[in-house]
């Protein structure tokens, strides 16, 4: 998928980080999401303000937004 198709929309976080990592494995992709994330300390606090917290399963579409905002659309 080109980087500019990707759409803002609900995704569950390991299909979004096998996106941002399509060559790791799911395991290492959710990590490395993970790291990319908290090393954003403003993202984590807007992140937050949405309701995210580090054991839901699936990101909301302003949750996504978010992300691309800060860490750019994979």
């Amino acid at each position: 998928m080109n980087t500019a198709e990707t759409p803002i929309r609900l995704y569950y976080k390991s299909e979004l980080a096998l996106l941002y990592d399509p060559e790791g494995e799911p395991a290492t992709a959710m990590h490395k999401l993970r790291r990319m994330m908290i090393a954003d300390p403003e993202l984590m606090r807007l992140l937050k303000e949405t309701g995210y917290q580090p054991r839901n399963r699936y990101l909301t579409p302003k949750q996504v937004e978010l992300l691309f905002e800060h860490l750019g659309r994979p």
